[in-house]
């Protein structure tokens, strides 16, 4: 049942995401960007932002754009691949392949437009390109993410696989914890942290063998649990909540405890992620690098506009457009100077002829 103020704020909603959107047509902040030189690296160590010539991504339906753009008809339930932060490739989009573009005009890999949600292990769309992130994936589905991008980019004519320097994005985690709440008894957070690192340690090393000049660009997960206090006081979100809890039902448990325990393993993860990170830094391999994006470990969500209108749990369109902001400016920053925390509305750092990807 939906009350009139819970219909208040989805309208408000749904016309923040309007707005949004129309002024995303006009104008990308990375336009005011100068071009940069003519560069070209053997070292993964001064790889520049117009070095990549190739943009992929690994995840769940988050990096799929799962119902970004909230209430839309028939296609409410679709993935927004077009617009997703990282991968996202439609004209004019606020998104980091974008933001590559505009330094390189042919990046090859940014996916396109909208479809309804791809599950594990499903076929790929074509305009996914390489964009292999699947909804309701977990860290133990990405073997069959890197063997589609592995083909894709051994199939493409257009894909030097020995030369080109390419970037691909991971967040993963989110699934993963959530459905550890289902479980009894549960595991311990120790036990979850075993499994996140040993398929993650899996990936990797198979990424490392399989594709040559590859810059692995990893977002640790922020605190789900979040949507609890960000929905608290929204009756529609209130009511989705208590419809379909199965989504991720310790984020919407009134029970602390399980709250709790949901960011517990999800910060056990990241912890993980920063010790398998460090033994690959460790190596200082020239031509693969593995880093750390910090600002999302700790996020928090500003407010409710930043989730979408259909479940009050995935990111927003205007989210996905200030994470891909956010995770440019960090991407470019050395790793000592990285925000550790995520500001709403960032301005764009324009790069320098001598502004780099950092691998440090």
């Amino acid at each position: 049942r939906f009350r009139v103020m819970g219909q208040a704020i989805l309208l408000l909603m749904v016309a923040i995401s309007t707005v949004v959107g129309l002024l995303n047509t006009h104008a990308s902040p990375i336009d005011k960007c100068p071009q940069l030189p003519a560069h070209n690296t053997t070292s993964v160590f001064a790889l520049h932002p117009n070095d990549v010539k190739v943009i992929m991504s690994m995840g769940d339906s988050i990096s799929a754009g799962f119902g970004m753009m909230g209430i839309d008809g028939w296609e409410t339930f679709e993935e927004f691949r077009g617009w997703a932060a990282v991968s996202g490739g439609n004209e004019g989009e606020i998104t980091i392949a974008n933001f590559l573009k505009h330094y390189t005009p042919n990046v090859i890999g940014a996916s396109l437009g909208r479809h309804p949600p791809e599950l594990p292990y499903m076929d790929y769309w074509e305009n996914d390109k390489l964009n292999g992130a699947q909804s309701n994936a977990g860290i133990d589905t990405l073997m069959f993410q890197l063997d589609y991008l592995v083909k894709q980019l051994e199939n493409n004519p257009n894909v030097n696989m020995k030369e080109d320097w390419k970037l691909v994005n991971i967040l993963i985690g989110a699934n993963d914890a959530c459905i550890l709440c289902w479980e009894f008894p549960r595991s311990t957070i120790s036990e979850a942290a075993d499994y996140y690192e040993a398929n993650l340690r899996k990936l990797l090393d198979s990424a490392y063998a399989r594709i040559p000049r590859l810059f692995v660009n990893i977002l640790p997960m922020f605190n789900v649990s979040q949507v609890y206090y960000v929905t608290a006081n929204v009756s529609y979100c209130a009511d989705i909540h208590d419809t379909i809890p199965f989504e991720c039902t310790c984020a919407f448990d009134s029970t602390t405890a399980n709250r709790i325990y949901l960011d517990s393993v999800l910060q056990a993860y990241n912890e993980r992620i920063y010790k398998v990170t460090a033994e690959w830094k460790a190596k200082k391999l020239s031509s693969f690098a593995v880093q750390i994006q910090p600002f999302t470990a700790t996020l928090r969500i500003p407010s409710v506009s930043f989730l979408s209108t259909v479940d009050c749990f995935h990111p927003s369109l205007l989210a996905n457009q200030q994470i891909a902001i956010a995770g440019w400016n960090s991407l470019i920053t050395p790793f000592a100077q990285k925000p550790k925390t995520f500001k709403p509305n960032p301005s764009l750092v324009c790069p320098t002829a001598d502004t780099l990807i950092y691998a440090d």
